[in-house]
């Protein structure tokens, strides 16, 4: 186990695959109550999704024009925050559960690009 996350052997690898992969088997998300006043239920239950499925670090769109439900914790009281998911967490969701969990990240991060530029651009493919 590292980082709460069980890594598993493949059977077969190459310079395209890892030799092991992560297994998603849950996760906990702990929150300051003081941080949620003025906070939805949608709002902290969006949240709370993006960082259980996701592991994002919502700090690090502190200084950006991303728009993203991350910010609801950190913003300023009285601020305008994202109602819910957004079509920027909707495309990152989608990207990152489209890509193989067998590839590398710079391959999931292509991925997850394209998926986000579809979201925003409202051209989303189809499922399969």
């Amino acid at each position: 186990i590292e980082d709460g996350v069980i890594k598993t052997e493949s059977l077969g690898t190459s310079r395209l695959t890892p030799p092991s992969r992560p297994h998603f088997i849950g996760a906990v998300v702990v929150m300051e109550a003081t941080a949620l006043r003025g906070l939805t239920t949608t709002q902290v239950a969006d949240y709370a999704s993006m960082r259980a499925f996701a592991k994002l670090d919502p700090h690090k769109f502190d200084k950006t024009k991303v728009s993203t439900i991350l910010t609801a914790i950190n913003a300023p009281m009285d601020s305008a925050v994202p109602l819910t998911l957004t079509e920027w967490d909707l495309g990152y969701l989608r990207g990152l559960y489209a890509s193989s969990v067998e590839s590398y990240a710079s391959s999931q991060k292509g991925e997850i690009k394209r998926s986000i530029r579809e979201e925003l651009s409202g051209k989303v493919r189809p499922r399969n």
